[in-house]
């Protein structure tokens, strides 16, 4: 009998290779195309049994694909199986067009890939694959070795947009490279660098959909955090930081809107968070806790934010916790003093979610990197 055949779409020739070795090695007869227009041509010649698809690509998007598989007689009926992604436009465009499932994240990246697709093709009968099955050590050696000259790509990405039209939208090319680092960095299993590059992804995809949200604040945001994954790959201090939920985040803002889409953003990237409303419950509530990062409102009643950071610094355990402030005030002014009075940075209202789960990540991080340098 004839293995079963995988169109196995994947824009990144590495993980295109991860995936069809570990699909191969499976029983699979795999054949791979880097883009959508490519896979659509080659289907009625290849007659693939199902499709394997990641949804970011940079010709026809994952759904649009999809959608075109679907238009056609001979695949209508064919599994397809669409690869995780954390960006949730995508997916439902993907769900919109009749994919058959999509994929989960799991610790295991590329068993549970192939795993699904044994049950996908064979349903009843017992997995072949170790639930525990890693990718090849050549795979993760060419991961590591081209880690830097990924991010050196997104950076020069990055600056084409600064040059091109400053205020303008992210180049798609950017969230290409930040969607593949973040693939990489999942497969390899370094939690912090998926946990960041997959919130830069989030951030380029909505300036890319909507460009007027391409402010200063939100594009320093994305050079800061770029600029933060060239140091985490650097001397790895990747594996200096650790996941998310560890780590806990104040929010200190007097209005009830403001804390609800803080909160939200800090639960898009795993970030446990607490909030406050007034200064004399925040000195309260740092008193008797201890949180890795605090989002503090320049405007507040009783005192200023800045004079509050002043009172906090004053707890022992809070004389270098990062502090972020939340001001509708972007003046070179207002940035040199709260940095002054105790600030290490500042974040530009109105707020954009994708935008504060960065900025959250990049201080967590960059604060337990900097603590595990000191033991």
């Amino acid at each position: 009998m004839k293995p079963p055949r995988i169109l196995l779409i994947a824009h990144d020739p590495l993980l295109a290779t991860g995936y069809g070795e570990a699909l191969a090695g499976a029983g699979f007869h795999v054949q791979a195309s880097l883009e959508g227009r490519s896979a659509l041509s080659s289907v009625d010649a290849f007659q693939p049994d199902a499709v394997l698809v990641d949804l970011v690509l940079p010709d026809l998007r994952g759904d649009e694909v999809i959608a075109q598989l679907r238009a056609n007689p001979a695949t209508r009926l064919l599994p397809i199986l669409a690869l995780p992604t954390a960006l949730e436009p995508i997916a439902r465009a993907a769900v919109a067009s009749g994919v058959s499932q999509l994929l989960e994240r799991s610790e295991h990246s590329i068993a549970s890939v192939v795993r699904a697709m044994e049950r996908c093709l064979s349903p009843g009968l017992p997995s072949v694959t170790p639930a525990d099955q890693e990718p090849s050590d050549a795979v993760r050696e060419r991961c590591h070795a081209e880690m830097p000259e990924k991010i050196g790509a997104l950076r020069k990405s990055l600056q084409k947009t600064h040059q091109s039209s400053g205020l303008g939208p992210v180049l798609p090319e950017l969230v290409q490279g930040l969607h593949e680092l973040c693939e990489r960095a999942y497969i390899l299993g370094r939690k912090p660098l998926f946990h960041m590059a997959g919130a830069l992804e989030s951030l380029s995809f909505d300036l890319e959909r909507m460009p007027a949200q391409a402010t200063p604040s939100t594009l320093r945001t994305l050079t800061q955090g770029i600029d933060f994954l060239a140091h985490l790959v650097e001397g790895d201090h990747w594996n200096k930081a650790v996941a998310p939920p560890q780590s806990r985040v104040l929010i200190v803002e007097d209005d009830p809107n403001g804390r609800q889409i803080i909160t939200a953003a800090m639960g898009l990237v795993g970030l446990p968070a607490d909030s406050t409303g007034t200064p004399s419950e925040t000195l309260a509530v740092a008193g008797a806790s201890v949180f890795d990062l605090v989002f503090l409102d320049v405007g507040l009643p009783e005192m200023s934010g800045i004079e509050l950071c002043a009172r906090i610094r004053q707890i022992e355990t809070y004389r270098t916790t990062p502090i972020v402030f939340l001001t509708g005030m972007d003046s070179f002014q207002n940035r040199v003093q709260s940095t002054l009075n105790g600030g290490n940075d500042f974040i530009a209202k109105p707020f954009h979610l994708a935008e504060l789960g960065v900025k959250a990540l990049f201080w967590v991080f960059k604060g337990q990197i900097a603590r595990s340098s000191l033991l």
